[in-house]
């Protein structure tokens, strides 16, 4: 009798331990596409805050590094070319790929001086 009562708890309860499972998994996706679509949105106001400045001349070659990055915030992608001893950072819309879209391009020397910029669509 014990055993029969058992399994009917169980045949109760399991289901609706599996289903409050289920809804803290996908209210965890739904906060994590939130903070994506964040993220998303932060990456294309900094790319159209940069090209502004580079097509109204605000943004220009002897900023520093520094400079660059309290104005337009963090890029997304920093890269190091050991060839030529500069760093590059890329700045892009959500809406652009790493290969195809606008993307705005800033060159540092090795003393983190803007020399040089490139916006590319």
């Amino acid at each position: 009798m014990k055993k029969a009562l058992f399994f009917v708890v169980l045949a109760i309860c399991l289901p609706a331990i599996c289903v409050a499972d289920g809804i803290g998994s996908l209210a965890a996706v739904g906060k994590s596409m939130d903070e994506a679509k964040k993220e998303l949105a932060q990456e294309t106001a900094s790319f159209n805050s940069v090209k502004s400045a580079i097509e109204n001349g605000a943004l220009q070659k002897g900023l520093s590094r520094q400079a660059v990055w309290n104005q337009f915030g963090e890029p997304v992608v920093m890269n190091r070319d050991y060839a030529t001893n500069r760093e590059r950072w890329v700045y892009k819309p959500a809406s652009s790929s790493f290969f195809e879209g606008a993307r705005a391009y800033l060159f540092f020397d090795r003393n983190g001086i803007l020399d040089e910029i490139k916006l590319t669509f």
